[in-house]
């Protein structure tokens, strides 16, 4: 039987021990992964096997060779550029004449694919994918199957937001050769992303076959290490090289063991490895052929390479130490450190936890190393999440690690292109601008500060003057120690997911560029752009109407740009305000009924329509009635969006999928559209932008709190009626929100299990899975920062929404019972 072997990856994320070394050659107890491959395929009788090359080939072909020894005949395809999965299988066109099956090099299994065969035969299919369950399945291609195989939907790398199952793509197909006529010649083409859904549009012969057993996609230095930790401890049905001479402990031959020296199971030690007297091999541990590990060192959940050499009372715990690395005398190496091959250590030195030291550098005697040589890699969940980047003021966001992200945004961005930076003014705010600025022009770029603005000023200033982005730094939720920088791509939008993948992955590897003095990025000024964004937006309005209605508003104690901007855009629209000062009230430490109660004496006193406040990047308005109350979220909303649909007929309003029901009532009334977009920022901001161009591009009111002010006045004006009127006359929906505690690893499953159980329904997948009920709707949607699936629920009554959320929150606690059970 024939098969094809993808085997040319760079592994850029298993780096440095794949700067010198192709991805498949690395290896899993002691033999490379490729090799593993190989032999699950020639056990199960396919020994025909055509291997694709593209990153050092000759390293793969050397080892290899014809595959006789290996029992398999083996060809070589090399890439002379990139074409995909799909696109490198399509080489191999001429040498496929039957069922074939593709295997990935990267990953290790040991899946019986024989079964797999036979139901690929069974229901005639074209391909079928075959299949496993995972806990967190962000990062593969999320499948959706129907009762008969058939693949139903399939997503590449969703958002939690988008996920529909915990069923993913193991990048292992059964083929059949007429598939091949649907693959142009020499072009980029994947199978996921450019195949299956062709064949999913034209509809037939593409099935799931979820198969048992272990798998393990290894595309990062964490999964490298569980990946060696499963196979000691036999959770992986693999061939481990050397005789197990006891349970749990293989040595292969010619191995020098000290009577002294103590090795714990499960451990592997390799060909004419070398152990000194009172050295302890711990648990989880393995030796590379030809490695010595001197006189009393210790070696805990630890992989060394081939020919690597520790030095005596050397302490190593949960480390990789790659080919040739020498390790010298009395040093100490911490959990997550990488060695790369050929470095070398000097001794009595300590290396901290998840140090990278790529290929042969030298570490002098004595050194404390805390940061990686020369690039970095750690294993994360992901450096964004809803807002952008944030973490703890000067100790997450310390001034080096701001310094950093901002040039590996220079990465992403390319060398002397415009951006603009700014912030809001807070002393974390400023500290963190100023790294930035020298990340950014130490890259090469040109930054062009706006001082202390509104993120919609930055915004703003990206499209005015075509720069090519920007970034914005304030403190995050008003919490002052918490910080978050905010990366705007040429439209002003928030980055695309994969432009955040690979500004992570410039991070993580330090893989940006350092100019030289002669080009070195130029800082300057712009404080007046502020002026220009102001007259745009009072521009979008009837400033005429509003200066009739005399409005008066009360402000709170203001700080950072709402001190300026929000005087000033009333001023502009002909308004009067009265600022409390801090002595008259506590804004960020009052309770609410505090504070209630001192806005609606102050409104009463000096005779104001209402009072707002703003976030300090002036991104959320919270508007306070006459009698303090403040105006909630929905029906704020609620009230932005009739202010657009008065405009006229055929209103295209974009709402996020937890927007109340209130504006689809109201958009029927009046003959507008809605949209229900995703709670991701970029794509409900790229839907405002695509609005019609009375909202001008990048002045939007749902992230704008100016804008949105200005859009309220506009609307109180127009009416005639108080704030409070006008929010009773709106149509009113009850809802309901509750937060499931769920751990990351069941979050795909659940959401597959509740998917499964309402098929014969109505469900929309937008965002989560939302469900409508005769009482009203509700929304499942796994939050993307936090271990926890959010319910959200609305119906005509309290009763009615609170009985809906108890429903499905309940559902979700009893399906986490069964999965805890399985």
């Amino acid at each position: 039987m024939q098969a094809i072997i993808m085997a040319g990856g760079k592994g850029t994320r298993l780096r440095p021990l794949t700067c010198d070394k192709p991805k498949p050659m690395v290896p899993v107890a002691n033999r490379p992964l490729l090799e593993h491959i190989i032999l699950l395929l020639a056990t199960q009788g396919w020994r025909d096997i055509t291997i694709t090359l593209c990153y050092q080939p000759e390293k793969i072909e050397a080892f290899f060779g014809d595959g006789s020894r290996l029992g398999v005949r083996l060809r070589y395809l090399i890439e002379d550029q990139p074409l995909g999965t799909a696109g490198s299988v399509k080489k191999a066109s001429p040498y496929l004449k039957e069922t074939f099956v593709v295997a990935s090099g990267d990953a290790l299994t040991d899946f019986n694919l024989l079964e797999a065969l036979a139901f690929h035969r069974a229901r005639r299919a074209k391909v079928t994918v075959v299949l496993t369950r995972v806990s967190s399945p962000l990062e593969y291609g999320v499948v959706l199957v129907g009762g008969d195989g058939g693949i139903l939907r399939f997503l590449e790398k969703p958002g939690w937001g988008e996920v529909f199952s915990d069923t993913v793509n193991t990048g292992i197909y059964l083929i059949e050769p007429e598939v091949l006529s649907l693959i142009p010649q020499d072009k980029a083409f994947d199978f996921s992303r450019d195949l299956f859904p062709l064949m999913l549009a034209e509809g037939g012969g593409l099935y799931g076959f979820v198969a048992e057993g272990y798998w393990s996609d290894i595309g990062t230095l964490e999964q490298y290490r569980r990946a060696n930790y499963d196979a000691l401890a036999r959770r992986v049905k693999i061939s481990i090289p050397g005789v197990e001479f006891r349970p749990g402990v293989w040595i292969g031959q010619g191995m020098e063991l000290d009577a002294r020296a103590v090795i714990e199971a499960p451990a592997l030690i390799g060909d004419y490895c070398r152990i000194g007297g009172g050295t302890v091999i711990g648990a989880y541990s393995s030796l590379g052929d030809h490695s010595v590990v001197a006189g009393d060192a210790s070696i805990k959940r630890t992989i060394l390479w081939r020919h690597a050499y520790i030095g005596e009372r050397t302490e190593i715990r949960g480390a990789i130490v790659a080919d040739h690395a020498l390790i010298r005398d009395h040093n100490a190496i911490y959990e997550g450190t990488v060695v790369g091959s050929g470095c070398v250590i000097g001794s009595h030195g300590t290396i901290y936890p998840e140090v990278k030291l790529w290929p042969g550098k030298q570490v002098e005697s004595g050194a404390v190393i805390r940061e990686s040589m020369v690039w970095n890699e750690r294993s994360l969940r992901g450096l964004f999440g809803n807002a952008g980047v944030s973490g703890v003021a000067n100790l997450e966001m310390t001034p080096e690690f701001t310094v950093k992200l901002s040039a590996s945004f220079a990465s992403i961005l390319g060398q002397g292109r415009k951006v603009v930076m700014a912030g809001d003014g807070s002393a974390a705010g400023k500290l963190l601008k100023r790294a930035a600025s020298v990340g950014m022009m130490g890259a090469g770029l040109q930054v062009l500060d706006l001082g202390t603005v509104s993120l919609a000023v930055c915004r703003f200033a990206i499209g005015m003057l075509g720069l090519a982005g920007g970034l914005y730094i304030s403190l995050l939720n008003q919490d002052p120690l918490q910080t978050v920088v905010q990366f705007l791509d040429e439209r002003g939008l928030p980055l695309r997911r994969q432009d955040e993948r690979s500004l992570e992955h410039a991070f993580y590897t330090e893989d940006f560029p350092r100019m030289d003095a002669t080009r070195v990025g130029v800082l300057n000024y712009a404080p007046g752009l502020a002026e220009s964004y102001l007259d745009a937006l009072v521009n979008l309005v009837d400033t005429t109407e509003i200066e009739k209605a005399g409005f008066k508003v009360v402000l709170p104690p203001l700080t950072g740009p709402a001190s300026n901007l929000l005087p000033a855009l009333l001023d502009r629209l002909s308004c009067s305000y009265v600022r409390l000062e801090q002595r008259e009230m506590d804004w960020p430490g009052m309770d609410p009924q505090q504070r209630r109660s001192v806005l609606a004496a102050k409104i009463a006193a000096c005779g104001a329509d209402f009072a707002v406040s703003m976030d300090r990047a002036m991104e959320q308005l919270t508007v306070y009635e006459s009698g303090g109350d403040e105006v909630s979220q929905p029906c704020l909303m609620t009230l932005l969006s009739l202010a657009e649909l008065r405009r006229g007929e055929g209103v295209r309003l974009v709402i996020p999928v937890t927007a109340t029901e209130a504006i689809e009532d109201l958009a029927k009334t009046l003959r507008g559209d809605v949209v229900r977009a995703k709670m991701q920022r970029r794509s409900l901001q790229e839907e405002y932008a695509a609005m019609p161009a009375a909202l001008r591009g990048l002045i939007l009111p749902a992230f704008d709190a100016l804008a949105a002010l200005a859009r309220l006045l506009e609307l109180l004006a127009d009416d005639g009626r108080d704030l409070k009127d006008l929010s009773s006359s709106l149509p009113v929906y009850q809802r309901v929100e509750t937060a499931v505690a769920c751990t990351w690893g069941v979050k795909g499953r659940l959401i597959r299990r509740l998917i499964e159980e309402n098929q014969n329904r109505t469900a929309e997948l937008t965002d989560g899975l939302r469900l409508r009920d005769e009482q009203g709707w509700t929304l499942i949607l796994p939050d993307g920062e936090e271990p926890f699936i959010r319910v959200y629920s609305e119906a005509g009554t309290s009763e009615e929404a609170d009985a809906l959320n108890k429903l499905y929150v309940e559902r979700l606690l009893d399906l986490q019972k069964e999965e805890e059970q399985i």
